[in-house]
């Protein structure tokens, strides 16, 4: 009996962050407003949202729906590439303007 060792270098394609991205990602379907924020709070450690997202009765007593999570998280995502792109002192790069024009005006 012949044995081959092989030794194979894999580069990896993922990065922390995106494979948490994914994680959150591949979560059961939401059911209320609560556990949308639970979800967007973990995925967005540095968006601050308040409990009035659901604890507010004229916010609360809407359905709920999937289709709003996942807009709401589109735009959380655009809003977080935004501040990303901002330098210590707070000033915007250029690049990112363009996030500003496109999706959150």
């Amino acid at each position: 009996m012949i044995c081959l060792l092989l030794r194979y270098q894999v580069e990896s394609l993922w990065e922390v962050d995106g494979a948490v991205y994914c994680v959150l990602d591949e979560q059961l379907p939401l059911t209320n407003w609560q556990a949308m924020v639970e979800i967007v709070r973990a995925r967005f450690p540095k968006r601050l949202l308040p409990n009035m997202l659901y604890e507010d009765a004229r916010l609360a007593r809407g359905p709920f729906h999937a289709v709003v999570c996942d807009c709401f998280y589109a735009l959380l995502g655009y809003l977080d590439a935004y501040m990303r792109g901002r330098d210590s002192a707070g000033n915007e790069a250029m690049q990112f303007q363009e996030i500003l024009r496109t999706h959150l005006q």
